[in-house]
């Protein structure tokens, strides 16, 4: 348990989730550079995230993961330097225009995150841009940035990246439904303006939807993909913010991301 405490709350499990998805997407367009671009996503997620929990360090709420890293602080310092110098020498292996737009999506972060002041302000304050800023970072992150590295376009990446924002916004629902009743007034949340009801209409909705998307005519159904959007939708329900443990969320859930890839290949090697 110490174990996946410090796998989940150093940020390590959720770099890797998303290393994973740039990965497996970079191998899809034959890119020969595919471990390449996986690296820098690797040590900008966690960067991010460590940065993001130095942030919320002094507010008032405690949680399990602001309890573990201020407990541990030489861990936080050391993986936010150690990914700081990661990105930067990561980023002398692509272009100009990749950096470009990694640069743009680091801009919209934070955006999302703020500063390292009490009344700083971020897009965590306004409703839906905060969720809709997660979404499109990580859809954009995962597609667009392996697109521009890749020796040729394909042809439904687009619709791949819808795909992608759908299923990131349905995995960020049960954080603002965990974080409801500790986040201020200030923190407007999906589940604090329309409530945790509508909130998970919502994302059941939203998982149908991805379902659906597998059976488009563009689209090579993938029966994985099914299971992956039946147990989020299934995780969103079970949300719960006076039931459900912190790792619930924070393993759990993050961990969907690596989910994703093994149940992708159990249905490559079986099919």
């Amino acid at each position: 348990m110490a174990f996946i405490r410090f796998f989940t709350y150093s940020n390590l499990l959720i770099s890797f989730g998303a290393a994973l998805q740039v990965y497996w997407y970079s191998q899809l367009l034959g890119e020969k550079e595919s471990l390449l671009v996986a690296v820098f996503v690797f040590w900008a997620t966690l960067f991010t995230y460590s940065w993001h929990r130095y942030v919320k360090r002094n507010e008032p709420q405690v949680t399990p993961r602001i309890t573990w890293g201020n407990k541990h602080p030489h861990w936080q310092t050391f993986f936010i330097i150690a990914s700081f110098f990661g990105v930067g020498l990561s980023l002398l292996n692509f272009t100009t225009s990749f950096i470009a737009l990694a640069s743009f999506l680091g801009f919209l972060t934070f955006i999302y995150i703020g500063w390292p002041q009490k009344k700083s302000l971020s897009a965590r304050q306004f409703g839906w841009l905060k969720i809709s800023l997660i979404a499109v970072c990580w859809a954009t992150t995962i597609i667009y940035l392996p697109q521009l590295v890749a020796n040729h376009a394909f042809e439904y990446h687009h619709l791949w990246w819808a795909e992608r924002f759908l299923f990131i916004f349905l995995i960020t629902l049960p954080f603002d439904i965990r974080d409801m009743l500790m986040d201020d007034e200030q923190v407007k949340t999906i589940p604090k303006i329309v409530g945790i009801k509508t909130t998970k209409r919502l994302g059941i909705s939203i998982a149908f939807t991805l379902i659906l998307l597998q059976f488009l005519p563009q689209s090579e159904t993938s029966y994985s993909n099914i299971l992956l959007y039946a147990i989020a939708g299934y995780m969103l329900l079970k949300s719960d913010p006076k039931k459900q443990k912190d790792l619930f969320y924070s393993f759990g859930i993050d961990g969907l991301l690596i989910l994703d890839i093994l149940l992708r290949e159990m249905e490559k090697s079986l099919f």
